[in-house]
C-alpha cells in the first residue's frame, strides 16, 4: 500500500510509523527512505504532548496542575518519556481530578492497574482474557529474569520458556492458549511490554522492569540476591522497590545491609529508601538519618566532590536552599553541576532552586557551570 500511494502521488513528502517488529529490516530502503529510532521525549516536547492532549480532550482545568507536577516531582517526569506514557500520565491525572499518588509505589500501582486492568477492556479488546493478577504474575517473572541477567531485553524464546514454566501455578491464564499465545497477548495488550527487534523483548519503560522484578523477589524471598547487588548501581531502583515491597522486618534487612557497608553511596541509598519504608524500626531509620547527615549537605568544596561520587542518586537528596548556610548553598551547587553528565535533568532542577541565591559564590558557580548543559535551556531556566 505505501509504495501504491507512493507512485500514485509522486512529488510528496512521507512518513510512515510503524512497530519495529511489524516489518522487516530496511524495508522501504528501495523507495529512498531513512529508517528511524523514535527517541525518548524531552521536557520541551512532554510539555508539548501535554498541553495538546488537555487542549483534545477538553480538560483544560487539569493541564497546569500536571505540567507542575512534572517539573517538581521526579518519579512522574521519569515515567513520562514516551507518548504512550505520557498519554497514561495525563489520563491518570485526569481521571483523579487533578491528584496523583504522592509515592513511586502508589503512582506504578495505579498506573498498572489502568494498563492492566482497565485499558483493553474499555476499548472492548479482550480475545485473551487475562486477569490484573495473572498479568502481574507473568510480567514480574520476566522483569525478574531480565533484573538478574542484568539486562533490559531477552529473547522471545526465553521468554516463552518463562510463561511456560508458571502457566501452571496462575489457573486463569493456564487456559487461554499456550505460552506463545500468552506472551503475545501481553505484548500486545498489556502496554507494559514490546517488540524492539526480531525476536527480542523488553519493557516499555526500565522503571517497569525494576518495580516488577523487586515485587517478585520480595514474593519469593529473595532479600538476600537484593542486598547482594546493593553494590551495582544498575540495582538501585530494584532495592528501593523492594523496601516498598517489603513487610516493615524484611525492609530494617535490607536496610540495615546497606549501612553496614558503610560507604557513601550505599549511606544515602538506604537514606533514599527511607521515604518508600512507610513502617520501620525506628531505630533503623535513624541510624541512616544520622549516618547520611555527615555527608548532606556538603560543607565545602571537597565534600562536594566525594558527594558527587556517590552518583546521580544524591541529586534527589540535595536540600535547599531554605536553611542552608551559604557555605552550605554553594557545596550543593558545586555537587549537582558536577553531576550534570550523569544526570542532567536533576542536576537543573537542584540549580534552578538557586537561581536567586544571594551569595556571590553561589551565582558564580551557576555561570560557571553554563558549559555543562545545553546553552538554549540554560539559559531558560529562570523563566521555568
Amino acid at each position: 500500500m505505501p509504495i501504491a500511494l507512493i507512485r500514485a502521488f509522486p512529488g510528496n513528502r512521507w512518513l510512515l510509523t510503524s512497530r519495529p517488529t511489524a516489518v522487516r529490516p530496511d524495508w522501504l530502503a528501495e523507495e529512498g527512505f531513512r529508517e528511524l529510532t523514535l527517541a525518548p521525549m524531552r521536557r520541551t516536547e512532554v510539555a508539548t504532548f501535554v498541553r495538546r492532549w488537555h487542549a483534545a480532550a477538553d480538560a483544560p482545568a487539569y493541564e497546569a496542575k500536571l505540567l507542575d507536577a512534572l517539573g517538581t516531582k521526579r518519579d512522574l517526569a521519569r515515567l513520562a518519556t514516551n507518548p504512550l506514557m505520557c498519554g497514561l500520565i495525563c489520563a491518570l491525572h485526569r481521571e483523579r481530578r487533578g491528584y496523583l499518588p504522592t509515592g513511586r509505589k502508589e503512582l506504578y500501582d495505579a498506573a498498572l492497574t489502568m494498563l492492566l486492568a482497565r485499558r483493553d477492556r474499555e476499548r472492548g479488546m479482550e480475545a485473551v482474557d487475562l486477569g490484573e493478577e495473572a498479568q502481574l504474575e507473568l510480567l514480574q517473572r520476566l522483569a525478574y529474569a531480565l533484573v538478574l541477567s542484568g539486562r533490559t531485553e531477552m529473547d522471545v524464546e526465553t521468554a516463552e520458556g518463562i510463561v511456560e514454566r508458571a502457566l501452571p501455578s496462575v489457573a486463569s491464564a493456564a487456559g487461554q492458549g499456550d505460552a506463545a499465545t500468552v506472551l503475545r497477548a501481553l505484548v500486545l495488550r498489556s502496554g507494559l511490554l514490546r517488540r524492539p527487534g526480531e525476536g527480542t523483548l523488553d519493557f516499555v519503560h526500565r522503571t517497569f522492569q525494576d518495580y516488577l522484578g523487586a515485587r517478585y523477589a520480595v514474593e519469593e524471598g529473595h532479600l538476600d540476591v537484593i542486598a547482594g547487588h546493593a553494590g551495582d548501581t544498575q540495582w538501585e531502583d530494584v532495592i528501593r522497590m523492594a523496601v516498598a515491597h517489603a513487610r516493615p522486618g524484611e525492609r530494617a534487612m535490607l536496610l540495615r545491609r546497606l549501612l553496614a557497608e558503610d560507604t557513601p553511596r550505599l549511606t544515602l541509598l538506604a537514606l533514599a529508601c527511607l521515604e518508600h519504608a512507610t513502617a520501620l524500626d525506628p531505630a533503623v531509620r535513624a541510624e541512616a538519618e544520622e549516618r547520611a547527615s555527615a555527608l548532606i549537605p556538603p560543607r565545602t568544596k571537597e565534600d562536594a566532590k566525594a558527594l558527587a561520587e556517590a552518583g546521580p542518586l544524591v541529586l534527589e537528596l540535595l536540600p535547599g536552599p531554605e536553611g542552608l548556610t551559604d557555605a552550605e548553598a554553594h557545596g550543593v551547587t558545586v555537587t549537582a553541576s558536577l553531576l550534570a553528565e550523569r544526570g542532567p535533568e536533576g542536576a537543573l532542577a537542584v540549580l534552578r532552586r538557586f537561581r536567586d541565591h544571594p551569595a556571590l559564590r553561589v551565582r558564580r558557580q551557576l555561570v560557571g557551570t553554563w558549559e555543562r548543559f545545553d546553552a538554549r535551556g540554560y539559559a531558560g531556566f529562570r523563566n521555568h
